[in-house]
């Protein structure tokens, strides 16, 4: 492929970021790594407690993912829940240790309500101190109207990529006017 590099990365904790994470990559043909947290935060009240806690006053936490040479890729997207209207704490940490190795950024975010966006994305940019290329933010409502594929299209659009920039088998329908 002589285009762009692009990798997906994303922390999913209820499996909705990663159900997201996963469209994006099928749809641009790229890689897509998990960001693994220690603490986890399992389903259920107590799981979601621990991690509003550690969100809200930026607990220390450690990360692993399976990368580490992220200076490889053109354009890194980063996607993952709202906790509290922040970006959860595995996705916020992910952005601070790597912030100087990310060339190209966009934003994935994916939250129960639809407010706070804005919020949200600010300080997604602030953590890795750029400004991102675009941003998609879905909420519950959009996972009950089954509109996940037609947003991620909309959003691939936004990142103003050429056919040729992406590995592409066939051109999605994001593409079919290039």
């Amino acid at each position: 492929m002589d285009g762009k590099k692009i990798l997906v990365v994303y922390y999913s904790r209820t499996g909705a970021s990663r159900k997201v994470a996963e469209e994006v990559a099928k749809q641009l043909s790229c890689e897509m790594k998990e960001i693994k947290s220690t603490p986890s935060y399992p389903l259920g009240i107590l799981g979601f407690q621990k991690a509003l806690f550690h969100t809200l006053f930026a607990k220390d936490i450690k990360i692993s993912i399976d990368q580490s040479d992220f200076k490889k890729y053109d354009l890194v997207i980063v996607g993952g829940p709202a906790w509290g209207g922040l970006p959860a704490i595995p996705v916020r940490k992910f952005l601070e240790v790597y912030k100087k190795d990310l060339k190209e950024v966009a934003f994935l975010m994916t939250q129960g309500g639809e407010s706070g966006r804005e919020k949200f994305f600010a300080k997604m940019r602030e953590a890795c101190g750029r400004s991102s290329r675009a941003q998609l933010a879905l909420s519950k409502k959009d996972f009950e109207k089954g509109d996940i594929k037609k947003q991620v299209s909309t959003f691939i659009n936004q990142l103003n990529l050429k056919a040729k920039d992406v590995g592409f088998k066939q051109k999605p329908e994001s593409f079919a006017s290039l």
